[in-house]
């Protein structure tokens, strides 16, 4: 049974990751045309982070969001959000 809720686990923690890098592909294609001076400044932060976490996942050879998990868009750490599997092919 516990092999079971461990497959589970993993699928939503797929479909989460899923669903950041949706949320980072939308921030990485804003429009920064029309942005005041402090939008395009956290937007500049943000797209800097993204790509530098893709970047370091593919390096690792995975894919990782940029913000660990969180869309805060600035911050926050990647830790095993690459969707690597531990030594018990849980996490």
């Amino acid at each position: 049974m516990a092999v079971f809720e461990a497959r589970r686990v993993l699928i939503e923690e797929k479909k989460a990751l899923m669903d950041l890098i949706v949320l980072e592909n939308k921030a990485m294609l804003m429009d920064h045309n029309a942005m005041d001076a402090l939008t395009r400044e956290w937007w500049e932060l943000s797209r800097r982070d993204i790509l530098e976490q893709r970047r370091q996942a593919v390096g690792r050879g995975g894919c990782a969001p940029a913000s660990g998990g969180t869309f805060s868009g600035h911050g926050g750490g990647v830790g095993r959000a690459s969707g690597e599997l531990g030594d018990n092919g849980v996490d």
